[in-house]
Order: C-alpha cells, then structure tokens, then sequence
C-alpha cells in the first residue's frame, strides 16, 4: 500500500517492527494433506512473490495441453514464451531500465521456452524526509532492504521459478544473489545496483549472456 500512503506517515517504530516479527516464520504454519495450519492467530501469508509466476505456468500448461506449441503469457511483466515467433524467429523480451522517472528498454533477450520475471524497488516505494523506503523487506531484522540492488531479472525454466529467485535476490542483495544464480542449473540473471552517485551498474550471472546473442532486429 505504498502507493496510497498519505504524507504524514511516519516509519514503524522499533518496538512495533519487533513486536510483528514475533508472529512471523515458517514455524508458524505448516501443509498436510494439502491442508494448511496456522500455530498462531495473528499470522497471515502472503504470495504476491510467485503469484504471477504461477499465473503464468498454470495459463502455459493449458495451452500445451490444447494444442498451442507458439506462444508467449504475460501477467504483469512476468512472461513464459513457447516455441517461437513466425518464421521460427525467438520470441524477444525487453528488460526496463531501472529508473524512477523514466520508462525505457535497456536491454533485450531472447527466449524460447524459457521464463523471465522482474523484481526492483523502482516502482514500489515511499519517500519520508528524503528517505527511501523499499517495499522489499528483510526478514531477518523487519526493514525494508537497505543495499544497492535496485533491479532483478531473472531467467528460468518455469515463471514460478523465475519470480521467486527474482524476488529472493532483491533480499539477498548482489554479492550473495550472483553466487547463488551461478550454482543453479539453466538459471540466470541481470542486476542492477545503484551507485552513490546515480548511476547504474549492471552485473550478468555467467551464462545470461546466451540469451541476448544473435538478436534479430
């Protein structure tokens, strides 16, 4: 609700931030015979994370199963492309530029069934006495991340898979994300972190590159 906060709010208190992470965990919930339990009352689960994600697998499948083998789903930027384009071309996907004014493509990758998904705090955030409040927050301390990475995209077999890292990394931060990426099979990733002097740096995971070679304009 970032986008609807008014101008007099003010960030939580410490001891309200504590006081919410003591009713939030894994511990506190579990699944059995696809039923899902709560140990605790005040615990709520959201799955904005890899809700699109799974949007975008779940539409990909029912069209394989009716016949389709050339197509491309998009739920709000996450995108699953199948097959290619006509003429056999790969379909081509652009990736945003992580601005928070400007809306422009900064690069292009080709994808044949493989998924993308993007996660970034250019979008999503709020001003408070020059501050910038992300609306990723850490688990670990209940703040919103506070590190360089601005952007991340993720390329992946499954869309689910690809908006779940996409989201993970923006957690994690660069360093931790980028070694993550590079010991996962047929997974990879473009960052971008922010400088302090406004500029972008963009960093690629060993293998992204394939999937922007050859393109076609």
């Amino acid at each position: 609700g970032f986008q609807t906060l008014s101008n007099k709010w003010i960030p939580p208190s410490d001891f309200e931030i504590e006081d919410v992470r003591k009713n939030i965990g894994n511990s506190y919930w579990s699944i059995n015979n696809r039923i899902l339990t709560k140990s605790i009352e005040k615990l709520n689960i959201d799955v904005n994370a890899i809700a699109k994600g799974f949007g975008v697998d779940q539409i990909s499948l029912l069209l394989l199963k009716s016949g389709f083998t050339q197509f491309l789903v998009e739920i709000g930027g996450e995108v699953y492309c199948h097959g290619f384009k006509k003429n056999n071309l790969p379909w081509q996907i652009g990736i945003e530029l992580p601005s928070f004014k400007n809306r422009e493509i900064e690069s292009i990758v080709k994808l044949t069934n493989f998924a993308m998904a993007t996660s970034g705090n250019y979008r999503n955030y709020y001003i408070h006495e020059g501050e910038i409040f992300s609306h990723t927050i850490n688990p670990y301390d209940g703040y919103p991340v506070k590190h360089n990475l601005v952007s991340a995209t993720v390329v992946a077999p499954t869309c689910l898979e690809a908006d779940a890292l996409a989201t993970s990394l923006m957690v994690m931060g660069s360093k931790r994300g980028i070694e993550l990426i590079n010991q996962l099979e047929n997974v990879e990733c473009l960052l971008f972190e922010r400088l302090k002097d406004g500029s972008l740096y963009k960093i690629k995971s060993n293998g992204f590159n394939k999937f922007t070679e050859a393109l076609i304009d």
